[in-house]
């Protein structure tokens, strides 16, 4: 008989119900974490981004990002008693600044995993050790199976509307109006139903399809009660980071529909159907319900992250790699995957390109809150001098006010700054002078502005945090990008064709009516700040300049070299629409 691993958890309900099927687990509660700690002597603490705990104890004002002292705590007792700890992002690169660089969690822990292989070598950069590995989402498969239920026909959504993510959003409108204009029915299960959070409501025309909110517990009846369900990602340029339902609807049997991103083609393939901005129906897949369950079961179970976790404990230990039952070590993506991202060491290009407007900290003087910050100008440079404490923050303004007749909506802005303590803050401002949208954002994050149809004006600041000297190089309207240094392959060949953003569907379209089988395009515009993973149809398609094919060829180099067949060089083709 197999014992258990006794784990002490701060987490979210979500992982917390997946885990207590392998595990035998503590979780701790706020208030006397420490003391439940030392009574229970785990095997193991583990704990992930949360934002409420199972119990609600980490919730708000007291989230872990705000609980620095009590989490060294934990993991010092840890460390003097020989317990491994590991911390898990499950919503990177979202939310990096928040636990890596703000709060400054992730350094108390031994081992890191996070669901986006692009921000492995951030986080060694950052930690200055190789102990950060690959964990995607998985599905508990004790609750999440085919069940013996009559499926209802139509589509199914369980989650939450966000106001701020503009592009989910708008995914999701399209989306769903494909569904509509095709006859069939969407029934939303919305996690706030009758809450009224702000930010959280659905807009009107989703209203019709919404048939209330079940608890977690309960979301299984939902992801084994229809034909189809509804993913939706808001990461959209990662190539591992998908939305945790994705993989449960999945160990349930059902069908998949998704707003595009590569992650879902990446480690699932044609076992989900995904929709960008450029389709307009949606392309079902020819698979049935034990394809999916199976390949969840076999590759993306909890005992696959059961076995993900005692793997790098096992080695931190120094007691070499754990076999996974069965002998095997998941699918061929997968493996390609955790492969590949063991030897990713390299951070990031950043590329711009600024519109034709004056740079933005050029408009107007500096307003500081407090003496404890001190500002000057160089060269379009600003620099900030801090002697705050590291949990302490205040803001520094420009004095301008801007219209918002300057901001087209969605406008993008090029932020960059030498410390991602420092953040973008912009408020919008309406005719009374309240405001009425907030929208705060790290240099590592595209900055995107939707306009608030009634706001007049924008004012632009810094959220400073912690001591230290930083600069602010850039602040412009323009786009920036982050180009990976390796792209993971998904088809064994890729074709290149050099057009631009505008011809692209034209050019695509004529290449599938000319060229069969199973490939990718890179659609080379030239400019590296148009980087974009999209689709047309099924056909994956990677957009962008120079250093975007370098990243192309350097991933498939990289997968030729642990054994994997693709073709490194691309079948090239003229422009089809010159």
């Amino acid at each position: 008989m197999n014992v258990k691993t006794k784990a002490a958890v701060i987490a979210d309900e979500f992982t917390l119900l997946s885990v207590a099927s392998i595990w035998d687990v503590c979780s701790l509660n706020r208030l006397n974490a420490i003391e439940q700690l030392k009574a229970f002597c785990p095997d193991l603490l583990f704990i992930e981004s949360t934002w409420n705990g199972a119990d609600g104890s980490w919730s708000n004002e007291n989230r872990i990002t705000s609980q620095l002292p009590l989490i060294r705590s934990l993991t010092e007792f840890c460390n003097q008693n020989n317990i491994p700890t590991v911390f898990w992002n499950k919503e990177d690169p979202v939310h990096f600044v928040d636990f890596s660089i703000r709060a400054k969690l992730t350094a108390l822990f031994d081992i890191v995993f996070t669901t986006e292989v692009d921000c492995i070598a951030r986080y060694k950069a950052l930690l200055a050790h190789e102990r950060v590995y690959f964990l995607p989402f998985f599905a508990n498969t004790q609750t999440f199976y085919p069940k013996d239920l009559k499926r209802q026909s139509g589509y199914c959504f369980a989650g939450s509307w966000y106001e701020k993510y503009h592009e989910r959003n708008n995914d999701f409108l399209h989306l769903y109006g494909l569904i509509k204009n095709s006859g069939a029915s969407v029934s939303i299960f919305d996690r706030n139903h009758q809450k009224n959070i702000e930010g959280r409501t659905f807009p009107a025309e989703f209203q019709p399809s919404i048939v209330g909110n079940l608890p977690y517990t309960e979301i299984d009846k939902a992801y084994s009660g229809y034909e189809t369900g509804i993913s939706l990602n808001i990461v959209k340029n990662g190539q591992t980071m998908f939305a945790r339902r994705a993989v449960e609807l999945l160990a349930s049997g059902t069908a998949v529909v998704s707003n595009y991103t590569r992650a879902m083609r990446v480690l699932f393939g044609e076992l989900v159907d995904t929709v960008s901005l450029y389709d307009d129906k949606i392309h079902h897949t020819s698979c049935d319900t034990s394809d999916r369950s199976t390949f969840i079961k076999n590759n993306l179970d909890e005992h696959y992250f059961q076995h993900r976790v005692a793997q790098k404990i096992a080695l931190l230990q120094g007691k070499g790699g754990i076999p996974k039952k069965g002998g095997t070590n998941g699918s061929c993506r997968l493996r390609l995957v955790e492969q590949m991202s063991e030897h990713f060491n390299y951070q990031d290009a950043i590329c711009y390109t600024r519109y034709p407007v004056s740079n933005l900290l050029e408009s107007g003087h500096f307003e500081v809150k407090t003496p404890a910050l001190k500002v000057s100008t160089t060269n379009d440079k600003v620099t900030i001098t801090s002697t705050l404490s590291e949990a302490e923050h205040s803001y520094i303004n420009l004095t301008s006010h801007f219209h918002v007749s300057e901001f087209a909506e969605f406008e993008e802005f090029v932020y960059l700054t030498d410390d991602e303590r420092t953040e973008l803050d912009i408020w919008q401002y309406n005719e009374s002078g309240a405001c009425v949208q907030r929208d705060l954002f790290s240099t590592s994050q595209p900055c995107k502005l939707k306009i608030q149809p009634t706001a007049i004006s924008i004012r632009i600041g810094f959220r400073v945090t912690g001591p230290g000297t930083r600069s602010i190089e850039v602040l412009s309207k323009g786009r920036l990008r982050r180009i990976p240094h390796y792209i993971i392959p998904i088809t064994r060949s890729y074709l290149h064709v050099t057009c631009s953003e505008e011809e692209l569907i034209a050019n695509v379209n004529a290449i599938k009516s000319q060229h069969s089988g199973n490939y990718e395009i890179f659609v080379d515009t030239g400019k590296d700040d148009t980087f974009n993973y999209t689709s047309i149809g099924q056909t994956n398609i990677i957009i962008g300049g120079e250093r975007v094919h370098s990243a192309i060829k350097e991933g498939r180099k990289l997968a030729a070299q642990l054994g994997y067949d693709f073709y490194t060089a691309p079948l090239t083709i003229e422009n089809q629409n010159s």
